[in-house]
């Protein structure tokens, strides 16, 4: 039998909401970054061949870094300070730490699709 504390969730104050944020977008921004890296062979192989641009030199990880990573930087750091004072209001089922963290990531993979295929065609060397 539960017990009607146990039911019942603490409430999470705005800067407990801005930690998981801030958690979850520095996991999200590092795996975002590390994983765009790891495939830039693969997604510039495509955007080369999409864009009819000859591949012959090879694209770096110092461009990648120098170029389109600054602009994911600032991107998803916009967004997310334009979601938490929204999210603040939510319910209190809406800042569990796990909910944060599956927002984030969704914002951050629409943000890298956005980047990686619409900037990066325009940018590609």
């Amino acid at each position: 039998m539960m017990s009607e504390r146990s039911r019942t969730t603490t409430p999470v104050n705005a800067g407990i909401l801005l930690l998981r944020f801030l958690g979850a977008h520095s996991l999200s921004l590092i795996l975002g970054i590390a994983l765009s890296l790891l495939t830039l062979p693969l997604w510039t192989g495509l955007l080369y061949r999409i864009s009819g641009n000859d591949p012959a030199a090879q694209v770096s990880w110092t461009w990648y870094l120098l170029t389109l990573a600054p602009f994911y930087l600032v991107l998803s750091t916009l967004t997310l300070l334009v979601v938490y004072p929204m999210w603040t209001g939510a319910s209190e089922k809406m800042k569990s730490w796990r909910r944060v963290l599956r927002v984030t990531v969704w914002i951050h993979l629409f943000l890298l699709l956005f980047i990686n295929l619409i900037l990066g065609s325009r940018a590609i060397p």
